[in-house]
């Protein structure tokens, strides 16, 4: 009838949580959160939160502090074919790009939620809203 099923869609969500949390790699954490609710938004999955006199960058589902003091980001990595990246893509990158390209997915360590997601050549700087990736 077109309505949206709550319950399996908030199953779905949790089950692609979780298939996110068994893929990524994390190389290190920044412990603690932050109170989101004082933060300013930088887009729909981080804000930026005054902390103590300086600005602590964290994600905006579950507060898990995600930039240090010199503004490099502490977050999961998924990385594979450009496969991952869904049906948009439908032919190999080979036919386009010399370089080999590599999806990569940046995931908050807290909630597994998907901060950015790009298609790009391997090896390219990795970085969120001018935001370097650690």
């Amino acid at each position: 009838d077109g309505a949206v099923d709550v319950t399996a869609t908030t199953a779905l969500r949790a089950d692609i949580r979780e298939a996110r949390k068994r893929a990524m790699t994390v190389e290190s954490v920044l412990k603690g959160t932050v109170d989101i609710e004082a933060g300013r938004p930088i887009d729909d999955n981080m804000t930026l939160v005054t902390v103590k006199g300086g600005s602590q960058l964290a994600c905006r589902h579950c507060g898990q502090r995600l930039g240090d003091e010199g503004n490099v980001l502490h977050v999961g990595v998924i990385e594979g074919s450009s496969q991952l990246a869904g049906p948009c893509v439908r032919s190999a990158p080979e036919f386009f790009v010399d370089e080999p390209v590599t999806f990569t997915q940046l995931v908050c360590p807290g909630c597994a939620t998907a901060l950015h997601t790009s298609v790009a050549p391997k090896g390219a700087l990795r970085a969120v809203n001018g935001f370097a990736v650690g």
